[in-house]
């Protein structure tokens, strides 16, 4: 069952950075930092739908007005990731 977030904490700043692993394995680690002291970090992997460039570049380019949600599914090792009105489900988890 879902539940609505009368007044969502306000995003400060979002840091994203690409890291190889190995030669076919990259790793996309996001920062999300909102109000003064509370910092998220996530993890995702490269995946067959969705790769960290493509949810890198979604994510920089996100616009000011735009939404960003992150819903995490830890069981599975998923993330959703909605950027305005674009969903992707990814490989990854909070770290």
């Amino acid at each position: 069952m879902g539940y609505f977030i009368d007044n969502p904490p306000t995003i400060s700043e979002i840091s994203t950075e690409i890291k190889t692993r190995d030669v076919k394995y990259k790793d996309l680690y996001l920062t999300v930092k909102t109000g003064i002291r509370k910092i998220t970090k996530y993890i995702i992997h490269n995946d067959e739908r969705f790769t960290v460039e493509y949810i890198k570049k979604k994510i920089d380019n996100k616009l000011e007005s735009e939404d960003l949600m992150i819903n995490e599914y830890p069981e599975r090792s998923y993330l959703y990731i909605t950027v305005g009105n674009d969903m992707m489900q990814v490989t990854g988890r909070k770290i």
